[in-house]
């Protein structure tokens, strides 16, 4: 995976990532967000957005946008009271199965377990335990925020 904030990470890749994912986050909620509406509002065609996100990230335009409406969902599980399934709708994500099979697949283990390990109780002033964000938990190495 990668991180905008590597320090091989060039200015202008650093900041290319950062408008593509205040794009994507612009529209989590946003039933009708695709591929075309992420281009047109970049300012590049498909291609050109393509091969953009595969030079920086090492992935498809898809797979980009999902993970990082997985970090997403890491987010509001961890920041949240918000149960997977709920969670999974903040993130954009239609399907609670499908959003299972891949956050697995990114952090490792289930949104519950992810839950279990990092969430902190609400009575706490601070919403990420410290030992979650020692051990890059959290942000795991699929961080891209």
């Amino acid at each position: 995976m990668f991180n905008k904030n590597d320090p091989q990470i060039s200015k202008e890749h650093k900041e290319f990532l950062e408008k593509c994912i205040a794009v994507v986050e612009k529209h989590l909620n946003d039933e009708v967000f695709n591929v075309q509406i992420l281009q047109k509002e970049m300012g590049m065609s498909h291609s050109t957005l393509y091969r953009r996100i595969k030079s920086v990230s090492g992935l498809s335009i898809n797979a980009f946008v999902r993970l990082i409406r997985l970090q997403k969902a890491a987010e509001i599980l961890i920041n949240t009271n918000c149960n997977a399934t709920e969670a999974s709708l903040m993130a954009g994500f239609n399907g609670a199965k499908y959003f299972r099979q891949q956050f697995q697949k990114v952090f490792g283990m289930l949104p519950s377990e992810y839950i279990k390990k990092y969430r902190t109780t609400f009575d706490s002033p601070h919403a990420i335990k410290k030992e979650a964000a020692e051990s890059g938990g959290p942000t795991n190495d699929a961080s891209i925020l």
